[in-house]
């Protein structure tokens, strides 16, 4: 049996060689399929890494836009409290100016009031020394008198009205 056993060894050794050395023609050599593989392999990697790059740059770009308009509204808030404050404080000055003015004119028309108040008080101060004058002596000029007397009641309601301008302004 041992001869019958060589048999079929030798037998199964030409079968299995005889059949690996078919496998070997139709398979790729060890370093083709390396090769393949690698080749593969590189390109997965590559697009990979492609849409890796591309989703970075995406994050990167959001999170500077991000930034930048975080900063540009804290700027845009400043300039605008600043801009606010300005225009407080340009509207409180236009209205003091505004009231200065007004005061201003205000005085210039009473000062000129006041200078014909004292003007017509003059005036009427001496129509009063001359009527009292004219009662006083003996030819009793009487049309003079008159005319003075109505002249001194005209320059008080002139000067009444006078009066009364000042006091509403």
């Amino acid at each position: 049996m041992p001869m019958a056993n060589c048999l079929i060894s030798e037998e199964l050794d030409l079968n299995i060689h005889g059949s690996v050395q078919n496998f070997k023609d139709l398979t790729h050599q060890p370093n083709d399929v390396a090769t393949t593989l690698d080749s593969w392999y590189t390109a997965d990697f590559e697009r990979r890494l492609g849409e890796i790059m591309q989703l970075l740059q995406t994050q990167i770009v959001e999170r500077t836009r991000a930034e930048f308009t975080l900063e540009l509204q804290s700027r845009v808030n400043s300039v605008q409290s600043q801009y606010e404050e300005s225009k407080r404080q340009w509207d409180s000055d236009r209205r003091a100016m505004q009231d200065e003015i007004q005061n201003l004119r205000t005085q210039n028309a009473n000062s000129g009031v006041l200078e014909e108040i004292a003007r017509t008080k003059e005036t009427l101060q001496k129509n009063k020394l001359e009527l009292d004058k004219l009662m006083a002596e003996d030819p009793f000029p009487f049309a003079r008198i008159l005319r003075l007397k109505v002249e001194c009641q005209n320059l008080e309601a002139y000067l009444t009205g006078l009066t009364f301008q000042v006091v509403k302004s």
